[in-house]
């Protein structure tokens, strides 16, 4: 018997995150949604021209902004939903009934 270690290939396409168009996929989704409704709705009260070009607009700057952070961090909306799970503080825990652990003596070498 050998002493290597078994090793094995890893895809990297298995473990990259979900990204699309170089944002976030889930943002990217939203911000097309967004952006498509928006249209929809402005095109009833203005016009359908001036509604593409605020909507394409609107597009192409959440893009740009969806795209940077892509380039930062992919999972971002991931770190953010964790960061709001946190509390701002959190108070040490010591009670005065708690009990007290007897040390036995040091012996440093």
């Amino acid at each position: 018997m050998s002493n290597q270690l078994h090793t094995s290939k890893i895809r990297s396409s298995l473990i990259r995150p979900l990204g699309w168009m170089g944002g976030e996929r889930l943002l990217v989704l939203f911000a097309l949604l967004l952006s498509i409704y928006f249209a929809f709705i402005y095109s009833l009260t203005v016009g359908l021209w001036q509604a593409a070009v605020v909507s394409l607009s609107i597009w192409g700057i959440s893009m740009a902004v969806l795209t940077r952070m892509g380039k930062h961090d992919m999972q971002m909306l991931k770190v953010y939903w964790r960061h709001r799970k946190y509390k701002t503080f959190y108070p040490a825990k010591g009670r005065l009934n708690s009990p007290v652990r007897e040390m036995g003596p040091f012996s440093g070498k």
